[in-house]
């Protein structure tokens, strides 16, 4: 009876789904998996019985259905291996889709004219299925003993003690406050040394309408889901360490420290509107205390999740150009500088605090250096390429940086305060896979991975502003000159942790970087 059970198609169909949950699954949430689920089973299966309706033999459909489900899912594994690392012809779209239909077709005519008992190979696969499923148990479980609730009240579980007491004196004309991240960004005397690339056009237009550019600044943590938490309460994160633990993998955990962000509140309280725009970080994409928050169509975990499981198949490349207006990457990077732009202009009932997240000039990359449309290489970004694409979406970030700025300074009669700021260097310069056997300053060029963008409008300008500042003091300094705060300043420091293994391991580096 053992032997004659055939599960394998519903095995082979959810493993995918499962394993590429476990490989994210400290990056987003459970419910993600379901829709996918109900899809790819729900295909299978009627696969699966359309093939028996023609064969006759529900044991050998189930074979070939499985002949179909595998080489579909990992597809794009093995234009990776065969085209990308060893630079095979047979590799590429047009060949690799060829033969793999045809040893589909020949395994389909061997199956259904050759194959006397199905029995064994059915038992066999089962087996298969079974232990690639079992093998995500391990990473699973121990997301669901350490998963954190994402709730305001979990603040209190993550953050130990009081925050520092600060009181802020509302102005006579409160200006309105834009914080803008460009993630990614790499500050400009890095872009001349790393990609001979001279970013002075910007830098100088920047100050020409009035900015303090920090020549000398650097992130205090290398990721996105510290560097903005840390920024935007005014203090270093590394309680995190012993409150989330030094092992846990859950970058989701800091998302609370961000939704009910302290800088956020202290302006509430003093009768600032809070708008958040986010466009497709998920950290940014919901808000506790915000009154405001738009996101790119509302595009949320879910539709991201999807997107990867895509990009598994041949789906992809088949029809790589209509999906890529489906995740419309441009468009999400386009949104939040429109959107910016348009809120304020008629709101003379209070001042607003604007906290907007734009993806660019971080990957992926779309835009050329004129806005162009770019396509990823088949065989991949090498680091040559990236350079270029990278410096190409920083030169178009940059005009629509400057074009947001002018239309700002423009439409208010109080000066705002604007700051445009990364959230860390060049990501690309991290690497992402540390052989544990060298030193880490040796794996990464720290300079690369913190040295930031980090450019202040400041109305009659600050004498607390200084070339090293890092974002854990910008506010600091905002609420000492506008809202006489009287907060003292944080030395300057950066920690480096490692994203895949244990990034709330922290290393302070200050001393290896400048």
């Amino acid at each position: 009876m053992t032997k004659r059970l055939t599960i394998h198609p519903i095995l082979f169909a959810i493993y995918p789904v499962i394993f590429l949950f476990s490989r994210n699954v400290w990056q987003t949430k459970a419910d993600v998996i379901w829709v996918p689920l109900v899809m790819v089973v729900s295909t299978v299966l009627l696969l699966w019985w359309s093939i028996a309706f023609i064969i006759k033999d529900t044991a050998k459909a189930a074979l070939i259905t499985s002949i179909i489900i595998i080489p579909f899912f990992i597809y794009s594994n093995l234009h990776e291996f065969l085209y990308v690392q060893q630079g095979l012809v047979i590799g590429r779209h047009r060949y690799l889709l060829l033969l793999i239909g045809t040893m589909c077709c020949l395994s389909t005519y061997f199956i259904v004219f050759k194959l006397v008992n199905a029995t064994m190979l059915n038992f066999f696969l089962n087996i298969v299925g079974a232990t690639l499923i079992l093998g995500t148990i391990p990473n699973l479980g121990n997301w669901i003993v350490n998963k954190t609730v994402l709730s305001k009240q979990n603040i209190n579980a993550i953050r130990p003690g009081d925050f520092e007491q600060v009181i802020l004196a509302r102005p006579e004309n409160p200006p309105n406050i834009y914080y803008i991240i460009l993630d990614g960004y790499m500050r400009s005397d890095l872009l001349s040394e790393v990609l001979q690339h001279d970013n002075s056009e910007f830098v100088n237009d920047l100050e020409n309408r009035g900015f303090y550019v920090a020549s000398k600044s650097l992130s205090n943590y290398p990721y996105t889901f510290l560097s903005i938490p840390s920024a935007l309460n005014m203090e270093y994160i590394n309680y995190l360490t012993e409150t989330i633990g030094r092992d846990s993998h859950d970058v989701l955990a800091t998302y609370p420290l961000i939704q009910a962000n302290r800088v956020g509140q202290l302006l509430k309280s003093v009768g600032y509107r809070y708008v958040q725009i986010n466009s497709g970080w998920s950290g940014a994409d919901r808000s506790l205390i915000a009154d405001e928050v738009f996101s790119w169509k509302s595009r949320g975990p879910e539709h991201t999740f999807l997107s990867l499981l895509i990009e598994m198949t041949p789906i992809y490349p088949m029809l790589q150009p209509l999906l890529d207006d489906w995740k419309d990457y441009r468009g999400r990077i386009l949104f939040p500088f429109g959107q910016i732009a348009k809120i304020g202009i008629n709101d003379n009932e209070s001042p607003i605090f604007v906290y907007a997240h734009i993806l660019s000039p971080h990957p992926p990359y779309v835009f050329g250096a004129d806005g162009e449309y770019v396509d990823e290489p088949e065989e991949g970004w090498t680091t040559e390429s990236a350079q270029g694409a990278y410096l190409n979406q920083l030169i178009y970030t940059n005009n629509k940086v400057v074009e947001l700025v002018d239309k700002l300074l423009a439409q208010h009669a109080t000066p705002p305060i604007i700051i445009v700021q990364a959230d860390h260097g060049w990501a690309w310069a991290v690497g992402w896979d540390p052989n544990p056997s060298i030193a880490l300053d040796e794996q990464f060029d720290m300079d690369q991975v913190f040295g930031i963008l980090n450019a202040y409008h400041l109305p009659g300008g600050s004498d607390e502003l200084y070339d090293s500042i890092s974002p854990v003091n910008s506010f600091r300094i905002i609420f000492n000159t506008y809202f006489d705060a009287k907060l003292p300043l944080l030395q300057d420091k950066h920690y480096f942790s490692i994203y895949y293994e244990s990034p709330y391991s922290f290393s302070d580096v200050t001393d290896s970087i400048d």
